[in-house]
């Protein structure tokens, strides 16, 4: 090789792979690719997973806080599963509602019944529908709409059941029936024809409007009223005469003579109501009564008649009817007038939007204490009427209840009696204050004393008496006449007055003699405030010259004496300081020279 001419080295050829190192190499192309894929149908499923938790999360949320209950149910009736709507329906947790029968909770009265509908949804061969009535402890009946369909689980018979609370529609439904059973009552037994007509066509008629014309209700319902009047002018007259009442009075009245089916005629008086007053065109209703033969129904009729206006519509008590939760559904004239607003107004709403927010809640929970056990009662509250002036009334409630007992209303007689409250309180006042001074006088502080020497006793707690007259007092009224030693007196009291706790019962005893019960006071805290009330005494000048003095008796109560003993005792203490020269305070804490 020649030194320095470079080398040039010719590329070594690289051998092709041989066919199985091929296949080798397609193979770890595809199991790459496959991770890849794999890899991303993880990352799939990991997308899944978590959208499958939200959707269960918020499957539970819609389950446990759907407004409806929701209850899995053994062919037993235990509850396997419940969400919390079933469980705040049976008020009870979930945790012990889980392996109790629902049976448990249906009241005596509807379990037939939910033991019915239970074998219907467990059949599975469609939808079972019911209700049933619950009795829980503690708490208001409820009454629940239920909807059951089975599962077929193919080892053990299961049910889902949706509960829906129907409670206020099921008493408004029972408050219904009972209105139209008392109306088919009256009508059963009314001793009078009743009917209703609408465009002078008979709509209903009751029996005893067929037995009085001796026409089948077949014959009558659907057909013209003409077939009673005796001609055509009678039938046209009736009907505008009912109809020129209704419109001016609200009721409309005639007599006419009508045609019995067998041809006798008879003489009526005709009775007739529009159905709603707003609207004629619906109808009215009509009694017919037989003066004919039946004369002394008739008065009886008239008398009970006069007897309804006279209690309910003429009378100046208000008069009221509400649903057990308060809810109006009759008030007469003198309780619209009285506050101001006009039936419509008040009918439908609650009772309890008449009274102040203190003395709401215990003013429905008295009406709702109505019932067959205590169907009297008599409450006394304030009320606002439209002007915002705000009365009391006293109400008398009674319950009205149904054949069976049950309550369908409460009925208040009402009669304002803020004058007579005020009156009794001014009664009071008068009974317990002394006129002149404006404190207690010596009657009532006897009662106070009773009181506050109990609570002493039981207590072990200290309690003092004041007692002090006032030195020479009847010169000023010799001297400068009574009017001024009136002044002298009030004066006084305010001098005393401003010097007491509010605890303190301050009381004129007698004449010029006054009292000062003293609660949780100590012989010599007490000594020490006779001591500041002479001294403030001192102050005051009198009339005729000088000053104003009194002398002070001041004890302790002992749980041995008795009030008299103890009244005794300050007594003795006070005419000490008047031995002494007036004008000192002397008691079981003072050392008498």
């Amino acid at each position: 090789m020649t030194k320095g001419i470079p080398v040039i080295k010719t590329p070594t050829k690289i051998a092709a792979p041989s066919p199985p190192e091929q296949e080798n190499l397609r193979l770890v192309h595809e199991l790459q690719v496959h991770q890849v894929e794999l890899e991303m149908q993880n990352e799939d499923l990991a997308r899944m997973r978590d959208q499958l938790g939200q959707n269960l999360e918020r499957y539970v949320d819609l389950y446990d806080f759907a407004p409806v209950g929701y209850f899995t149910l053994t062919d037993d009736g235990t509850i396997r599963e419940v969400n919390l709507t079933g469980a705040t329906l049976l008020g009870q947790e979930r945790a012990r509602l889980i392996g109790r029968r629902l049976g448990l909770f249906v009241s005596t009265a509807t379990l037939p019944a939910f033991n019915t509908f239970l074998n219907q949804a467990l059949a599975g061969t469609s939808k079972a529908f019911g209700e049933a009535g619950l009795c829980l402890e503690g708490l208001s009946p409820r009454y629940l709409s239920l909807a059951g369909v089975g599962l077929n689980t193919g080892s053990e018979r299961l049910c889902r059941v949706a509960a829906l609370d129907i409670t206020k529609h099921h008493r408004m439904e029972v408050a219904l029936q009972a209105s139209e059973a008392r109306l088919q009552s009256i009508l059963r037994v009314a001793p009078v024809g009743i009917g209703v007509v609408r465009n002078r066509i008979l709509q209903d008629v009751n029996d005893t409007l067929c037995r009085l014309t001796g026409y089948t209700r077949e014959e009558l319902v659907g057909r013209s009223a003409r077939q009673f009047y005796l001609n055509d002018e009678d039938f046209d007259w009736v009907g505008l005469e009912k109809y020129r009442q209704i419109v001016e009075q609200g009721t409309g009245a005639v007599e006419v003579r009508w045609r019995r089916r067998d041809g006798t005629n008879i003489d009526v008086i005709l009775s007739s109501a529009p159905l709603n007053a707003a609207d004629l065109a619906q109808g009215v209703t009509f009694t017919v009564l037989d003066i004919t033969e039946r004369k002394q129904a008739e008065e009886l009729l008239k008398l009970s008649e006069a007897r309804y206006r006279a209690i309910v519509e003429g009378q100046t008590d208000l008069v009221c009817r509400c649903l057990p939760d308060g809810t109006l559904t009759f008030v007469n004239a003198a309780y619209s007038h009285y506050f101001g607003r006009s039936p419509e107004d008040l009918l439908g709403t609650n009772i309890t939007l008449l009274i102040p927010d203190a003395n709401r809640a215990e003013a429905l929970a008295r009406i709702e204490s109505c019932d067959a056990a205590h169907p009297r009662d008599t409450q006394e509250h304030q009320v606002v009427r439209a002007d915002s002036a705000i009365r009391w009334m006293q109400w008398h409630n009674q319950a009205i209840l149904n054949d069976d007992n049950a309550l369908i209303e409460i009925q208040g007689i009402g009669r304002d009696v803020t004058e007579q409250r005020a009156m009794k309180i001014e009664l009071q006042r008068l009974a317990t204050t002394d006129l002149l001074t404006g404190l207690f006088n010596r009657r009532y502080l006897l009662t106070v004393l009773e009181t506050e020497i109990e609570r002493a006793r039981r207590h072990g707690r200290p309690l003092a008496l004041i007692l002090f007259d006032l030195d020479h007092f009847k010169q000023i009224n010799d001297t400068c006449g009574h009017d001024q030693g009136d002044q002298v007196l009030q004066a006084i009291v305010a001098q005393v007055q401003g010097r007491l706790r509010r605890s303190d019962v301050f009381a004129r005893w007698g004449g010029e003699e006054f009292l000062i019960l003293a609660p949780e006071t100590t012989g010599p805290d007490a000594v020490a405030l006779a001591e500041t009330l002479r001294t403030a005494l001192r102050a005051l000048p009198r009339p005729e010259g000088g000053s104003i003095t009194a002398s002070f008796g001041v004890t302790t109560y002992q749980p041995e004496e008795t009030l008299d003993q103890w009244l005794k005792r300050a007594d003795v203490w006070m005419y000490a300081s008047k031995r002494q020269g007036r004008d000192r305070v002397n008691g079981d804490e003072v050392n008498v020279p």
